[in-house]
């Protein structure tokens, strides 16, 4: 497949699949020093609350599009996340992108942060 990212892909007629990939991946390296111990920022919840305003940008982008463009660029931990706000976006596809990102899928400290991105709307409801 062939798509053309560079070109406004969302309604603002600005924002393309590589400006949403280039926020949430230089974010989430300001999060962490260069050994990742200590934060950087004092101020995370405001940082990922721009992430999932840059995330929410793909509601109306098409799930295997972002998912391709993901995996031409090299799969994430956020780029798999991201997918989850994609139109069309299954679990599924969320949780193999991100074991294809060789981030560790259990439950540790550095889960936590990349896990509050899925877009709950992709899981099962609860009665």
């Amino acid at each position: 497949m062939n798509f053309k990212y560079q070109t406004s892909l969302f309604d603002d007629g600005e924002t393309t699949a590589p400006i949403v990939w280039s926020i949430i991946h230089s974010s989430a390296n300001t999060q962490f020093n260069s050994q990742g111990s200590e934060p950087r920022i004092t101020n995370g919840d405001a940082l990922d609350a721009f992430n999932m305003k840059a995330m929410k940008k793909l509601v109306n982008f098409d799930a295997q599009k972002w998912q391709v463009f993901c995996e031409n660029v090299g799969m994430t931990v956020y780029g798999a996340l991201a997918l989850s706000w994609c139109k069309g976006a299954q679990i599924e596809n969320v949780w193999s992108s991100w074991r294809a990102s060789a981030f560790p899928l259990k439950p540790t400290p550095e889960f936590e942060r990349p896990a509050r991105f899925i877009n709950p709307s992709l899981f099962p409801r609860s009665c």
